[in-house]
Formats: C-alpha cells, sequence, structure tokens
C-alpha cells in the first residue's frame, strides 16, 4: 500500500507540473500576423494628444528638407542635418546651432542612437570613434558632457526611462548568438538587454529566456525594437525571437509570440522573408509595419507590405487610412510606395520620438488647405489667427511644417 501511495502521488505531481507548464505556455497570446481580422480607420488623435502645428523658421542659412530626422523634447525641437544639429523651440523660432559636425571641442564625428531624457531635457548619443561610451548635451544650457563609459565594449541605445535609465541591447545580437564573460564557449547567455544611468554610472543586465528557433522579427539590418510606454519598456530582440517582452525590474515578462509564415531566415545573401516592426503606440493599441525583406547578390532592401493595428485584446487590423483633424478638416495622412511592381497609397504613420512623436508636412501640400481654410467664416478667432499667421509665413520655398503630439499612452 505503501509503494502504491508514492508511485500515485509522483503520477499526480507530474501531472500537476505538466499542466501549469502548459496553462503558463498557453497565456502568453499568439498573433498571426498573415491573418488579420479585419480593417480599420485611425486617427492621430487616437495615438497622439495635445497636438500642434509647427512651422519651422525658415533662413538664409539653412533649409531643411522633408526627410530631415528631428528629436522632440518637452521644450526644444532638434533637426540633424549634414552640418550639425540645429535647436528651435517649439513654436519653431529657431534658437542656434546646438553642435556642428567636426573633430573639435564640442562637436561630433557622428551621431548616432539619439535619446532624449525629457524631464531634464538632456541628449544622449553614441560616435563610432568611441562605441564603448555614452556623450550628452543639456538643451538647456548646451554644455557638453561625457564620454560616460558603462564598462562594455558597446551596446546601441534605445528607449529611456522617466528616471533616466537608457536600455539597450548588445551589438553581438544582430548577427547572432551572443555570450558574456561568465558564460562557457557553447552557452547561451540569458542577458536580453543592459540597462545604464549615465549620471549614476550604474549598469544593470536584463535577463530572461529566448526562443532561439524564432527567426528574425525586427526590420533588417539591425534595426532594433525597443520602446517606451507609460513607464514601462517593451522590446522585440533584433534576432532570434518572435516574443514582444515587457522589462520588470531586471527581467523580462512576454506579452504575446509573432506568428509569421515566411519568416526572415537571416542577413546573408539568399536569406530574407517576412518581418514585423512596431511603429508606435497608443492608449488603445500599437501600429506594426509588415514588410518582405529581400537579400540577393544584386538587390538588399525591404518592401512595406502591410500597416497593422494590433488592440488591446489582441485583434489584428490592417489599417485603411490614418487622418488628422487640422481646423475641422480631416485630411487623410498617406504616402505613395511601389509594392508587387504597382504604385500602392499606404497611410502614413507618426515618427516616435521618445514620449513624443511627429509628422513632417510639405508646405506645398499645406498653403492650399490654409486659403480654402480661410475663406470659411466657421473658424474661431484664434483658429483665424493661427491662419493667418501660417498663410503669411509659408511658401513653396519653407521649411517643413511638424505635427506633433504626446503619444497618447
Amino acid at each position: 500500500m505503501k509503494t502504491y501511495y508514492t508511485i500515485s502521488l509522483t503520477f499526480l505531481l507530474t501531472v500537476l507540473f505538466s499542466a501549469s507548464c502548459s496553462h503558463s505556455l498557453s497565456v502568453i497570446p499568439i498573433i498571426d500576423m498573415d491573418n488579420p481580422t479585419g480593417s480599420i480607420d485611425l486617427k492621430i488623435s487616437d495615438l497622439m494628444e495635445d497636438i500642434s502645428i509647427v512651422p519651422l523658421e525658415t533662413r538664409s542659412d539653412f533649409l531643411l528638407n522633408l526627410w530631415t530626422p528631428f528629436i522632440i523634447s518637452t521644450d526644444f525641437i532638434i533637426a540633424q542635418t549634414e552640418k550639425g544639429l540645429l535647436q528651435f523651440d517649439r513654436q519653431g523660432k529657431y534658437i542656434k546651432t546646438l553642435a556642428f559636425r567636426g573633430n573639435g571641442p564640442n562637436e561630433y564625428v557622428s551621431f548616432l542612437w539619439p535619446l532624449v531624457d525629457e524631464k531634464r531635457e538632456l541628449l544622449y548619443y553614441l560616435q563610432y570613434k568611441d562605441l564603448g561610451a555614452i556623450f550628452c548635451i543639456n538643451l538647456n544650457t548646451g554644455a557638453f558632457s561625457g564620454p560616460y563609459r558603462h564598462g562594455q565594449p558597446h551596446y546601441h541605445p534605445q528607449a529611456i526611462d522617466p528616471d533616466g535609465y537608457i536600455f539597450g541591447f548588445r551589438p553581438e545580437i544582430f548577427s547572432g548568438p551572443f555570450r558574456d564573460s561568465t558564460t562557457k564557449s557553447n552557452e547561451w547567455s540569458s542577458i536580453l538587454a543592459y540597462r545604464y544611468h549615465p549620471q549614476e554610472n550604474k549598469l544593470t543586465t536584463i535577463k530572461g529566456s529566448r526562443n532561439i528557433e524564432g527567426g528574425y522579427t525586427s526590420l533588417a539590418y539591425g534595426n532594433s525594437i525597443m520602446f517606451r510606454k507609460n513607464d514601462n519598456i517593451f522590446f522585440l530582440l533584433p534576432n532570434y525571437s518572435d516574443t514582444l517582452f515587457m522589462i520588470k525590474g531586471d527581467k523580462t515578462i512576454p506579452q504575446f509570440i509573432i506568428k509569421l509564415k515566411n519568416k526572415m531566415t537571416g542577413q546573408r545573401i539568399g536569406g530574407g522573408g517576412n518581418a514585423v516592426k512596431v511603429c508606435t503606440t497608443g492608449k488603445n493599441g500599437m501600429v506594426l509595419f509588415k514588410t518582405e525583406v529581400v537579400i540577393t547578390e544584386r538587390i538588399a532592401g525591404t518592401e512595406l507590405l502591410d500597416v497593422l493595428f494590433l488592440d488591446n485584446e489582441n485583434k489584428l487590423s490592417v489599417v485603411n487610412s490614418l487622418s488628422v483633424d487640422l481646423f475641422g478638416q480631416t485630411i487623410k495622412l498617406s504616402h505613395n510606395i511601389e509594392k508587387n511592381g504597382r504604385i500602392t497609397t499606404m497611410p502614413r504613420v507618426p515618427i516616435v520620438s521618445g514620449m513624443f512623436a511627429y509628422m513632417v508636412m510639405d508646405p506645398v501640400e499645406l498653403i492650399p488647405l490654409i486659403e480654402k481654410l480661410l475663406k470659411d467664416t466657421m473658424h474661431n478667432s484664434d483658429q483665424r489667427i493661427q491662419l493667418e499667421r501660417l498663410a503669411t509665413n509659408l511658401d513653396e520655398y519653407s521649411n517643413p511644417v511638424l505635427i506633433i503630439g504626446k503619444m497618447k499612452w
């Protein structure tokens, strides 16, 4: 009888353990990116709040274009140009050249992976000449500081939290398995990311398990997926993972698993396949790009297949359109791309800059709309004053107009 009891208890514990493991795996949602269940029309107000229209001051000594990258902070707008970093206030008035490109004091040779600590108005960045360090510019004073050395050969900063911690990946994960100094040569490291505070010179590791069978899920050529939503940091590993993680303390919590039939298999010739990138997040869900990556001896490129929206209930939809309301008029934001050899109109998605996002508008697009709106007598006095100001300051040679909003988390 005693023997029978022991065998039964062992069997029961085995069943309970198996059931527990099965349950823990089943609670992680699997999102089939190849089979959206519907379509949706989004508005910028679904993703952003406190939206403002900012015409950038036009001067004879510089001219920006529609492809100029911008960095948005609480009080400033930074334009990245070939000659240097141009600083504007949030109304678009030019302040100064914050930093010039060069080898001299308070200059930079290269400007990589910029991040803004909005709370403290600090702009962090990397340089090719010293990838083992992080550099900083105070946006209020213009003072340079650093280099801040985190003790690693280098890693790629991707996001910053409200406490000023910078989150990033080690570069080895862009090309495959990576190891740290404590692991044996044939072991996989459990370190997924790093958290570093430059002002406190404090580095901690973020650990978790990885699905190395998952294939590539990020956009090709090393663009990683890490973003902030509220006070939390989320990420997809650039390679060898199909799971979106949330960072909690020094651990990772899986949020959902990406399912793709034709996953990206590598970045070598003959590689390619489908990939998914998180573009922007809102209170009700997130916008994703599904792409086709082609790598051959003659070409290497990425083609946008779909703009998708995943809501908080994990329902996946195709984004038909994205629009913005300006002065009571709804304007669809789109651009034409080549898809399967044909020109297709796709929604234009805001570019995220920390806790803000922006869209670049061509003055040529806005001038006819403004002229039409000025003929409408239904606008209130504040709207009419803004319209008249825009009409006075804009022409076809003006610098771009930015639509800026705070992420709606």
